[in-house]
């Protein structure tokens, strides 16, 4: 894949937008079009990559060019291919998680026109889940399978997430929403890899669609863990993602706790225009 237009970052979130792999002198290297978080990605699942400044036609062409210390091989072409259709987060709160991942955005511009927007495949499928339209006891659960099942896959395509060995469901507003839950026990028991239990302080709180710019910055000390995750990786799963203040109050409590390393999967990234 290659490219010849400037990068401009999404401060929404961003996907992989182009790379490319040379060799020259026996030094390969990685080239880059995407935002810091994307690279962060790209540096995660493949340690051995060292970022080296760019110059020249590549300063403009390319926002990373990462040094390689081995042969390209598949399964790294197959991650960037990943990196293409998934989306990197930027959560722009201190102490939070180290990577975050979405499926897709919520919704997204129609091709006819751009000032009208349309529920996305995965979006569709948590409006279901969650019973935000009237949808029967199966089709939840067939809308809740989908959604894992795309996280499976996710996963599975990322060397970084699969070091992950506990995993965290951010707590739904009430003890009925449960959503995150579901789809945090489906991993668990696909991946083998054990549930950690979160406390929160208060039983019941706004949805955080509903919540004001305060009360959501309040979720980030919202959240408690008990359990010791000293030198873990610990994966927190969610549904939706709005400002990145659950998972931020999520990842604080793991570090507090231990943890080495906090990374986030959500369903959709929701935008509000």
């Amino acid at each position: 894949m290659t490219t010849t237009q400037p990068y401009q970052p999404d401060r929404r979130a961003n996907r992989l937008t182009a790379y490319q792999l040379v060799k020259s002198n026996d030094v390969h290297t990685l080239k880059i079009q995407g935002s810091q978080d994307v690279i962060d990605h790209v540096v995660g699942a493949w340690p051995r990559l060292v970022a080296r400044p760019a110059a020249g036609d590549d300063k403009n062409r390319w926002s990373g060019l990462l040094r390689m210390d081995f042969e390209p091989n598949e399964d790294l072409r197959a991650f960037l291919e990943f990196m293409t259709e998934a989306l990197a987060l930027r959560v722009k709160i201190p102490a939070s998680p180290d990577g975050a991942l979405a499926l897709d955005f919520y919704s997204k511009s129609t091709a006819d026109d751009p000032q009208r927007r349309e529920y996305t495949q995965v979006a569709r499928a948590i409006r279901v889940a969650k019973r935000y339209q009237w949808a029967s006891d199966e089709a939840a659960s067939e809308a809740e399978q989908f959604l894992a099942n795309r996280m499976i896959d996710a996963i599975r395509r990322h060397p970084w997430y699969q070091t992950a060995t506990r995993i965290v469901a951010a707590p739904g507003h009430t003890p009925e929403a449960g959503t995150s839950t579901r789809l945090a026990e489906a991993l668990s028991s696909h991946f083998d890899k054990p549930l950690v239990e979160v406390r929160t302080r208060h039983q019941y709180r706004p949805a955080t669609k509903d919540m004001s710019p305060h009360e959501r910055g309040s979720l980030t000390g919202e959240f408690r863990i008990f359990e010791d995750l000293t030198d873990r990786t610990v994966l927190i799963i969610d549904d939706i993602y709005h400002t990145g203040s659950t998972l931020t109050g999520l990842a604080r409590a793991a570090k507090r706790v231990g943890a080495k390393t906090v990374l986030g999967l959500v369903a959709a990234r929701n935008v509000r225009l």
